[in-house]
């Protein structure tokens, strides 16, 4: 039997629920990261299109038919999530190449990546007299961790303040009042 939207099942529908993640649909998440066996190391909440691959695939997954309320907990392994720790990415880079930063070991930078104009992390592990030894790996390289997710909200449309597009959502730059900045 066809119903008159042309679909051959009910299953085929989308769910009439507003509140459930389903493709197309804008989600809030709450999450904490776990470096498995540690409490948590980041908190906070992300916004995103569910079905369109702005998050982790397995993060996507458990999400999928979750209500607003519901918790679900994901373990990436390092092959599934940061990658394996590679020793190659430890480099010894000249000091002047740093200009006149302030270098401390633990501070992290960004540079851009000349071939494909992304933002690039480094650790600086340490400061000697000519040279500075620095990580590329990204900090949770070989670990495993666990994201712990509650659905938030689930809309039609990006919450007020967010934008989204092809590449993710993000909050909307203020526009701001400063005359002079």
């Amino acid at each position: 039997m066809r119903t008159p939207l042309g679909r051959s099942s009910a299953r085929n529908m989308p769910p009439t629920n507003p509140e459930v993640v389903y493709p197309t649909r804008y989600v809030s998440v709450e999450y904490e990261l776990h470096i498995e066996g540690e409490g948590p190391i980041d908190r906070g909440i992300f916004v995103y299109r569910h079905g369109f691959g702005h998050i982790h695939p397995k993060l996507e997954t458990a999400l999928e038919g979750k209500r607003v309320g519901d918790s679900v907990e994901v373990v990436l392994t390092p092959e599934e999530g940061f990658g394996p720790f590679r020793e190659e990415l430890v480099k010894e880079l000249p000091k002047e190449e740093f200009g006149d930063l302030n270098l401390v070991p633990g501070k992290v930078l960004y540079m851009r990546d000349p071939q494909s104009d992304e933002p690039v992390a480094l650790s600086i592990l340490e400061v000697r007299e000519k040279t500075v030894v620095v990580d590329f790996n990204h900090p949770l390289a070989g670990e495993t961790v666990r994201y712990v997710l509650k659905v938030k909200d689930v809309a039609l449309r990006p919450p007020p303040g967010y934008v989204c597009d092809e590449k993710g959502c993000r909050k909307e730059k203020s526009k701001g009042s400063c005359r002079t900045c």
